[in-house]
């Protein structure tokens, strides 16, 4: 079996970081990782307790044999996906579809573009 390098440096996992009043300090949380939350009287310090929560999450991760999802980021995204919508809109967006002389699907990516 192949052994590949792996990049070093910070992993492009999202990261968000915002007061919490309830709290009376700044929480940053890893959406893409459940669980991967801490916090910080300041910004400053909420951030360097994520880079700390961020590689002990993976640390544990790893030993525990837990799946970890590739970053977001890091992805390829084909550009399709498919949703469903209730016979109503549906409807909606063909009438207006209609009106403007395009498809529903033109409809819908100038409507997701904006």
């Amino acid at each position: 079996m192949a052994k590949t390098k792996q990049k070093k440096g910070p992993i492009p996992y999202i990261l968000n970081i915002a007061w919490s009043e309830e709290d009376q300090a700044y929480i940053a949380r890893f959406p893409e990782l459940p669980g991967c939350v801490t916090h910080g009287a300041t910004q400053e310090l909420a951030l360097k307790h994520a880079a700390e929560a961020l590689e002990g999450y993976l640390e544990a991760a790893k030993e525990t044999g837990v799946h970890v999802p590739e970053p977001i980021a890091l992805q390829k995204f084909s550009g399709v996906f498919s949703a469903r919508v209730g016979p109503e809109t549906h409807k909606k967006l063909a009438l207006e579809a209609a009106q403007l002389n395009t498809s529903i699907t033109e409809l819908v990516k100038t409507k997701l573009s904006a």
